[in-house]
């Protein structure tokens, strides 16, 4: 029987016709395909995340000659639905199935195998690298970042294409973390153009389903926000991302997730700027009293960003300061008895990147 989630999503997909076409936003700058790099890089939380975020990117940089390369971050293995319905007809394992569709997608857009790179860290537990600080010589977040920093010395992108800090999915936004502290620990601090790329914000994308003439757009809740990037995706990349989504054979067995994938093959795919600034690894800390949370930067004074979710990260909360103080006290809704949060601050100029994870029950996503 089909889930809530999923009868919403076609009711959603099959409304949205009728309704009023989605227009980004006035700031929004349309990316110019004659500016396309020599060298672009896709880093990905999971297999098929670098698909809905740069499907059309990577198709126009290959078909120009650029030379491309993608790095996934995570092994795929724990999106629970989607595996139970994999395993009971397919003797291969879910995530290697998962990680060979995203080298199959890649090597058929004509980017050299020895430029996939699969890190098969633990899915769904991404932020756990970030709040662990090793023992001895071994630091499993750190051991990433060098790992990360590595691909991109040798890359050398002038582009790169990272998650964004604003995702609700915990693997994404400790994705952005991992990645923005690779870049700094580079060689090369500063490609020409760092993008970052959203995939799970509410019931965003709008609308759900193949509406390739529909343009994809912020979520209202972001749409203010500067720095929006569209990448004009032309008829032949719109149909070769539609096409390629075939390849996902472990996604697409989902009715629903195949709507909301569908919903990524648009009139353009959406980016934004994001700079790194600098990256320190520092504790954030974080205690409660009551009914507040007390969350105290160590480091210089900053913007200080964070998500608070209970259960289901879905229904999180977004929450920023920006006044300069050191300690930031946040009341907590009847709804969060038990929250499970994450914080982090991006300074400009000398600052840090700071990020600490901790709370009650970590949520299953896929």
């Amino acid at each position: 029987m089909p889930t809530l989630p999923s009868l919403r999503r076609h009711l959603n997909a099959l409304a949205a016709p009728i309704r009023r076409q989605p227009i980004l936003p006035p700031s929004a700058e349309f990316l110019d395909p004659s500016m396309l790099p020599a060298r672009l890089l896709v880093v990905a939380p999971h297999p098929d995340d670098e698909w809905i975020g740069a499907a059309g990117l990577l198709h126009s940089a290959v078909n120009r000659g650029s030379a491309a390369s993608a790095v996934i971050l995570t092994d795929g293995a724990a999106f629970v639905s989607a595996k139970r319905r994999w395993d009971r007809h397919s003797p291969v394992p879910f995530a290697e199935a998962r990680s060979a569709e995203s080298v199959r997608f890649l090597t058929d857009l004509g980017v050299p195998p020895g430029q996939v790179h699969l890190l098969n860290l633990p899915d769904g537990r991404l932020a756990s690298l970030l709040r662990t600080t090793g023992s001895g010589a071994s630091d499993p977040f750190w051991d990433a970042v060098t790992t990360l920093a590595g691909h991109i010395n040798a890359f050398a992108p002038e582009w790169i294409v990272i998650p964004s800090p604003y995702d609700w999915h915990r693997d994404h936004w400790s994705g952005y973390v991992l990645a923005s502290a690779a870049i700094w620990a580079s060689t090369r601090h500063r490609p020409l153009r760092i993008m970052s790329y959203l995939t799970h914000w509410g019931e965003w994308p709008a609308p759900l389903g193949h509406h390739p003439r529909f343009q994809l757009v912020p979520p209202g809740d972001l749409a203010g926000d500067p720095g929006w990037l569209a990448w004009p995706l032309t008829p032949a990349a719109r149909e070769f991302k539609r096409r390629a989504l075939k390849l996902y054979a472990t996604q697409v067995q989902l009715p629903s997730e195949r709507l909301y994938l569908l919903a990524f093959v648009k009139a353009n795919e959406l980016f934004q700027t994001t700079d790194v600034a600098g990256f320190r690894r520092e504790r954030i800390h974080v205690t409660r009293a009551g009914r507040m949370l007390r969350i105290e930067q160590s480091g210089p004074a900053g913007p200080l960003y964070g998500q608070l979710w209970q259960i289901d990260p879905t229904h999180a909360r977004r929450v920023h300061w920006a006044d300069g103080s050191r300690v930031h006290l946040l009341p907590l809704r009847a709804e969060e008895p038990n929250p499970s949060y994450f914080f982090w601050s991006l300074i400009d100029g000398e600052g840090a990147l700071t990020a600490t994870s901790a709370g009650g029950r970590q949520p299953d996503c896929p």
